[in-house]
C-alpha cells in the first residue's frame, strides 16, 4: 500500500475532458463489471491519448456510441436540476458513483440512469465524474469535434462533493 498522491488523477480546477477514438468493449468481450488490467489497458490508453492532446482525460463511448464512462471513473450530467448518468451496461457500477447516486437523492434531487449519446449532453448545465482516486470532480469542458461545453456553475455538483466529503472525513 502507499499514500496516493491527489494529483495522480486530476487537477480538480481544471477538468478537461475529450472524447477517445477508441470504443468500449462488448460484453461479451470483456465484461465490463470485471475490473481487470485487460480492461483498464484500453482506458489507460485512451486517457494517455487524451493527455497528449491536452486534456485530463477521456470519455468512452459503448459499442452503440452512448457514453459509457472515463478511464477511471464513471461520469454525470446536470441538467433542469436533475442528474443523468448511464447504465452500467459498459461501466464498472463503481462505489463512489453509487454514493453520489444516493447523495443526490438525499438533496431530492432525481437521478436517471439512461442511454446518453453525446447530442443528449450538449445543454447539460454541469458535469462530474466519480471514482475511487478521483472521489468527486467537476467537469470545466468537454471538447469533441464540434461539440464544445463549458461549465461555469457547479451548484449540484459542489452540494454531492461536499456532502461526499463529509461522510468519508467523518
Amino acid at each position: 500500500a502507499w499514500e496516493l498522491d491527489k494529483r495522480y488523477f486530476y487537477n480538480p480546477a481544471s477538468l478537461k475532458l475529450t472524447v477517445s477514438r477508441w470504443r468500449k468493449a462488448s460484453n461479451s468481450a470483456l465484461p465490463s463489471q470485471c475490473k481487470s488490467a485487460g480492461h483498464y489497458t484500453m482506458l489507460i490508453a485512451g486517457k494517455y491519448e487524451a493527455i497528449e492532446a491536452g486534456y485530463d482525460d477521456a470519455i468512452f463511448l459503448d459499442p452503440d456510441d452512448n457514453i459509457a464512462e472515463c478511464s477511471t471513473a464513471n461520469i454525470f450530467f446536470v441538467k433542469q436540476n436533475k442528474l443523468y448518468t448511464p447504465r452500467p451496461t459498459y461501466a464498472l457500477n463503481g462505489l463512489t458513483r453509487q454514493t453520489a447516486i444516493k447523495l443526490a437523492q438525499k438533496h431530492n434531487i432525481i437521478v436517471e440512469e439512461c442511454d446518453l449519446k453525446l447530442c443528449d449532453i450538449k445543454d447539460s448545465e454541469e458535469a462530474f465524474i466519480t471514482g475511487t482516486a478521483a472521489e468527486i470532480q467537476p467537469i470545466q469542458s468537454i471538447n469533441y469535434q464540434d461539440m464544445n461545453i463549458e461549465y461555469k456553475t457547479n451548484t449540484i455538483t459542489n452540494h454531492i462533493i461536499s456532502d461526499y466529503k463529509n461522510l468519508v472525513n467523518n
